[in-house]
């Protein structure tokens, strides 16, 4: 009930989805899955009641996400603005628990924001848009310092900027973003470069680094490419599809599929 009440929502069919998803709160358990439903539930439901101005409504469900909150034992999983009736917290009050891993989170953050910026499409206000993109950056800023230690950050990372492309440039401008995201994979090989000649272990280790990196930094040419290409920047969006080609090159060689994928988006662009 919960994934059709927001399917609904997302087909614009308001009151059925609002009405499937109250529901679905009433048949929910305590299991770890249900509990992260319910707080994406809860958040859902607040933006609605503000929609409505229904301020006892929404204030409702707002504690009652903020409790989810701290049972998940991590506050920022609360990603929707303040309301502006909650109470200031005092010096005193207990914070919720956060592991020493600001990271761990993360994906299930960008979940989170994804379907809440979705479900609430048809009567989310511009605070609550600005607050979700807001977080889907804090979130790009806090793993490019860690993104070169596995493919899971890279992931993480990519998703955290196709989502702050969704949001129109309320943040920023895509074509700055593709951009800083090029320039972090070049410093990552880079630096993969600079560690030859050290022991066995770490050239090991920077070779793998370094395929993840040429892959990543090849597909960041291609959203760039798309991105002029839909603008109509013929010109540049060739050179980025042939740079996107040159390093599908040098990773897989001439008999891949993601070569050929290459070769087929330049052709696209070149007519």
């Amino acid at each position: 009930m919960c994934y059709s009440g927001i399917n609904q929502l997302v087909a614009k069919k308001i009151g059925s989805g609002v009405e499937c998803l109250e529901e679905a709160l009433v048949l929910m358990n305590d299991s770890h899955e249900q509990a992260i439903l319910k707080l994406l539930i809860f958040q859902i439901l607040t933006v609605y009641y503000q929609f409505l101005n229904n301020s006892a409504s929404s204030a409702y469900f707002y504690s009652k996400a903020l409790q989810q909150c701290r049972a998940a034992g991590d506050s920022e999983l609360l990603v929707i603005p303040p309301l502006e009736s909650k109470p200031k917290k005092t010096a005193n009050e207990s914070q919720p628990y956060r592991g020493t891993d600001i990271l761990l989170n993360q994906p299930l953050k960008l979940e989170i924001i994804f379907l809440i910026a979705k479900a609430t499409n048809s009567f989310c206000d511009t605070d609550t848009t600005q607050s979700l993109s807001n977080v889907a950056l804090q979130i790009l800023r806090e793993v490019e310092t860690e993104v070169t230690v596995s493919l899971g950050l890279l992931n993480v990372h990519r998703n955290a900027s196709s989502l702050l492309t969704n949001f129109n440039q309320i943040v920023l401008d895509p074509e700055k973003l593709y951009e800083a995201q090029i320039t972090h994979h070049q410093t990552a090989l880079k630096q993969c470069n600079d560690r030859k000649g050290s022991s066995a272990q770490e050239e090991e280790n920077s070779a793998s680094l370094y395929q993840v990196h040429s892959k990543a930094l090849a597909k960041c040419f291609l959203d760039l490419a798309t991105l002029h290409y839909n603008k109509e920047n013929y010109l540049e969006a060739l050179q980025s599809y042939q740079r996107a080609l040159d390093m599908t090159l040098e990773v897989f060689g001439e008999e891949h599929a993601s070569t050929a994928d290459s070769y087929h988006s330049s052709t696209q662009a070149m007519q």
